[in-house]
């Protein structure tokens, strides 16, 4: 929908949610990068049994929730449609269950199957904006903006992309969620910087600990 302007209350969710927004994907980052070092041992054997995980996690999805399982399967370009459509909209719980079915299903494929970084990681900026959506001082278009965004850059770790990519696709809302998407972009950019750097320091020694000769 249009938005006319941000309040104070909206830019302090901004910061919050891109806080939140650069946790989940740092999360899913990790365990592609633990997925991977397990299936590339045996990849001929594992490779499909990921394959077949992420379809019965999309298969799990579509019981639990009695929605299209291929908001699971691909990419999340072609059910922007359906999560924005009026006639269906969706519950807390069903945005809940989306958005952990999908991480899941993106984390397996980023990792050692087929999967790119782009449109998974807006898609879940959108459920989490749905869900966002229904907190104090926030509405559906700030708060799809706010999460997309952070997203974003948390995954591409490019602040104007970022922001160019989310106001494009909400650009029907107006130019107005701007400085929210800017806020929201700088706050998660920092915050996976800083996660990663804590990452890597810890995963250093552990590296030089089990390497051959020491």
């Amino acid at each position: 929908p249009p938005f006319s302007s941000p309040t104070f209350a909206q830019f302090g969710w901004a910061i919050i949610l891109a806080l939140g927004a650069a946790v989940l994907t740092i999360v899913i980052v990790e365990m592609a990068r633990a997925s991977d070092g397990v299936v590339s041992r045996r990849p001929f054997v594992l490779m499909p049994a990921v394959g077949l995980a992420v379809a019965a996690i999309a298969i799990a999805f579509g019981q639990i929730t009695d929605r299209n399982e291929l908001a699971i399967l691909f990419s999340g370009q072609e059910a922007f449609g359906s999560l924005f459509s009026g006639d269906a909209a969706l519950s807390v719980a069903t945005l809940a269950v989306l958005l952990l079915c999908k991480s899941l299903a993106w984390s397996l494929s980023l990792g050692s199957f087929r999967g790119g970084p782009t449109f998974p990681a807006l898609f879940l900026g959108a459920v989490g904006g749905l869900m966002a959506a229904h907190l104090p001082g926030m509405s559906e278009t700030p708060a799809v903006v706010i999460v997309m965004a952070a997203m974003a850059v948390s995954i591409l770790r490019l602040p104007l992309s970022a922001v160019v990519v989310t106001l494009l696709l909400t650009a029907d809302a107006g130019v107005a969620t701007a400085p929210l998407a800017i806020t929201s972009t700088v706050v998660a950019y920092i915050a996976t910087l800083s996660l990663s750097a804590a990452i890597q320091k810890h995963r250093d020694p552990l590296t030089k600990a089990s390497s051959p000769g020491t």
